[in-house]
């Protein structure tokens, strides 16, 4: 799309002032269904970035007996995940634990281990080292080789921008959609799966059989904002590696 075709809302008028589902609900909902066939009832299950529960929204109805660690350093958003998903988790006989840390702090230096499934949804990008990402994903994955049991599974969603979209759209987008939901993202900040996918291998996680899926993060196509989903499962690294 040509930059010129996209104008913010503040300079025309016309685009109608989307909800909030209209970015991410149909992101989220492919996310959370990768996330309930994967995750057995009884499972150990870490979410970093956990925010308001939204992947716990999701899941609730559908698992059983699990043991929920939430991490997110937004104290406000925690307390909305408490108030808002402690019954739904409970009426399964699930239990969440929630911290207030800042995740790098946590994955640095949390004793746990033997986790299920591990949730990063819309978090690489804001938890990664934009100067340095090659070694941070590399910090990323160690950490999460001790954390993740063997045959665990690390469930990943999040944005990032094709390199056909100009700088000079993605800052005007930023404009509209801080307007909008209340925060914006800069491009640099976006990992995309050709990073993350080498460097998972080296530490032992492997893409299950769904492959990476893409899909459109936002609807109307006022600009070409992508999502993928990647599930990846702990194999262990073979010997010599």
């Amino acid at each position: 799309m040509p930059a010129e075709t996209f104008i913010p809302p503040e300079e025309t008028g016309a685009i109608e002032a989307p909800k909030f589902s209209e970015f991410f609900e149909d992101c989220y909902v492919r996310f959370a269904h990768v996330l309930i066939d994967k995750t057995k009832d009884g499972s150990a299950v870490l979410d970093i970035g956990c925010g308001a529960g939204s992947a716990e929204r999701l899941m609730a109805p559908y698992v059983k007996n699990c043991t929920i660690t939430g991490v997110d350093s937004d104290e406000a958003a925690l307390h909305q995940f408490q108030r808002d998903q402690t019954a739904r988790l409970e009426a399964g006989d699930n239990h969440a634990r929630l911290v207030c840390e800042d995740a790098n702090d946590f994955l640095d230096s949390a004793n746990i281990s033997g986790q299920d499934t591990l949730i990063l949804n819309a978090t690489l990008h804001e938890i990664n080292d934009p100067n340095d990402r090659e070694n941070y994903l590399r910090s990323l994955f160690s950490n999460m080789q001790r954390i993740v049991a063997l045959g665990g599974k690390v469930v990943i969603g999040d944005y990032y921008y094709e390199d056909s979209v100009t700088d000079e759209e993605v800052e005007r987008f930023m404009v509209y959609q801080k307007s909008k939901i209340g925060h914006a993202d800069a491009r640099h900040k976006f990992v995309k799966p050709p990073e993350i996918l080498p460097i998972a291998k080296e530490f032992g996680f492997v893409v299950g059989s769904e492959g990476v899926q893409i899909m459109q993060a936002v609807k109307k196509e006022q600009i070409d904002r992508k999502y993928y989903l990647i599930c990846l499962e702990n194999i262990g690294r073979k010997n010599g590696e």
